[in-house]
């Protein structure tokens, strides 16, 4: 009931934060993953796992969805406008759960507020995870090759957590592939477990994916993955996630390092 009225009644109650996403080589920021937040009148922050499922049931999750998409674009189309002429475009994340994905309405909603903010679809990336894919994987398939037809680019989140085999994969229009975080953790426990995110970087390479590695704790962590070639990158060794002021303030000063030529430092 409270989160009802959180999302029909008194959207004040409800944040958009945003974890930078950054290229591995030169730490370079490249785009935005974006979350929910939801801070209840009385109990404070309230964690995602707590509201996100909740909303799934009860169907709430497509508004909720419509108005983190909202506000990403609408910030995004603003901060590009911070970054200096020829910069290459940041991009923004937006995760699309299994229930969102499949919703019949999704391409109506996505098609309105890219009119609404007029972003440039090219901007606009969707993270679907690889179990909400193999729910239906014909009709994952015919959703993701709408989208593609609107110029946006698409991800696979949490990357080996599910059980999608190498024939789907190589038929899914997808542009990302994102390497979940506990492998990440766990790959300086073991030669097997560094070897798993090797295999998944060299896949995406040999597929022609971009390989995204989330949960990047320490500075060891991004040597690994620096040794292995993966590409991208993002977690609180970097940044946390950040309200969008705190987001807006680091592309003015990414955008003040690149007019001034300064190397960028994690």
């Amino acid at each position: 009931t409270d989160l009802r009225r959180a999302i029909y009644f008194d959207t004040s109650q409800l944040a958009v934060v945003f974890q930078p996403i950054v290229d591995l080589r030169d730490l370079s920021l490249i785009g935005f993953e974006t979350l929910a937040r939801w801070k209840h009148p009385e109990k404070g922050w309230v964690p995602p796992d707590q509201f996100i499922g909740i909303a799934e049931e009860t169907g709430m999750i497509v508004p909720l969805w419509n108005f983190v998409f909202a506000e990403a674009c609408r910030h995004l189309v603003h901060w590009q406008r911070l970054r200096p002429p020829g910069a290459t475009p940041l991009f923004v994340s937006v995760n699309l759960s299994a229930v969102q994905f499949f919703y019949p309405g999704l391409m109506r909603s996505v098609g309105a507020v890219i009119e609404l903010t007029r972003i440039d679809p090219a901007w606009i990336k969707f993270e679907i995870t690889e179990s909400g894919l193999m729910e239906n994987a014909e009709a994952a398939l015919q959703q993701m090759e709408s989208l593609k037809s609107l110029n946006c680019t698409l991800a696979i989140d949490d990357f080996g957590t599910g059980y999608s085999s190498l024939s789907y994969l190589q038929k899914l229009p997808v542009d990302d592939i994102k390497i979940d975080r506990s492998f990440i953790m766990n790959m300086h426990k073991g030669s097997e477990n560094r070897e798993i995110v090797r295999i998944i970087t060299e896949l995406g390479r040999i597929l022609g994916k971009r390989v995204i590695a989330e949960g990047i704790e320490t500075e060891l962590d991004l040597h690994v993955l620096r040794q292995l070639h993966c590409e991208c990158g993002q977690g609180y060794y970097f940044y946390k996630p950040m309200l969008p002021e705190a987001a807006e303030a680091l592309v003015l000063e990414r955008t003040r390092q690149m007019l001034a030529h300064e190397p960028v430092q994690a």
